[in-house]
């Protein structure tokens, strides 16, 4: 429901498993078996919709029920023939709850990226200020960093993360 930023990971594993998509069959729709349908195959509607865009262009996958041995179907949005594919992107795309797939870093560009840190504990406060490649604290007294303690304090805000999310809203009324 709102924007946020994605895990590298989780993106990858997405690209992977479509990279991966095996189609072991291709059948035309006027040789669905008589107990067969778009329907029954869960592609009218389907399941789920998948689409990839690059610069130039775009593709939507429409993934359809899963059936014995592995397989799924699986239909290219615009054209009319049914895929007998690999489970491997379904299963990424349908038993994977989205919201597991968001970045967790607290501080998406805390380093390299920074160029000023203010740090509030209660009254106390601690500002530090880039300066090209040379840092410095401006607060509470004007004096330049240690690197050694500074490249440790930036590699824990880069690692620091959530450990889960308490409400899923754009704009919370009230907490």
């Amino acid at each position: 429901p709102f924007a946020h930023p994605m895990d590298p990971f989780s993106m990858r594993q997405m690209a992977v498993a479509a990279r991966e998509l095996e189609v072991v069959d291709r059948i035309p729709p006027d040789a669905l078996g008589s107990d067969q349908s778009l329907t029954t195959l869960q592609l009218a509607p389907p399941a789920s919709e998948i689409t990839y865009q690059w610069p130039g262009g775009s593709m939507t996958l429409e993934l359809g029920r899963r059936s014995v041995a592995g397989r799924a179907y699986l239909r290219r949005k615009g054209d009319d023939a049914v895929c007998i594919v690999n489970q491997k992107l379904h299963e990424r795309v349908l038993d994977m709850n989205p919201m597991e797939w968001r970045d967790r870093r607290i501080f998406q560009h805390a380093g390299a990226d920074s160029d000023s840190i203010e740090l509030r504990n209660g009254e106390s406060k601690m500002v530090l200020l880039r300066d090209g490649r040379k840092w410095s604290m401006t607060e509470p007294v004007r004096t330049r960093v240690d690197e050694k303690n500074l490249d440790a304090f930036l590699q824990a805000l880069g690692r620091a993360t959530v450990s889960d999310y308490i409400l899923d809203a754009k704009d919370p009324k009230e907490l």
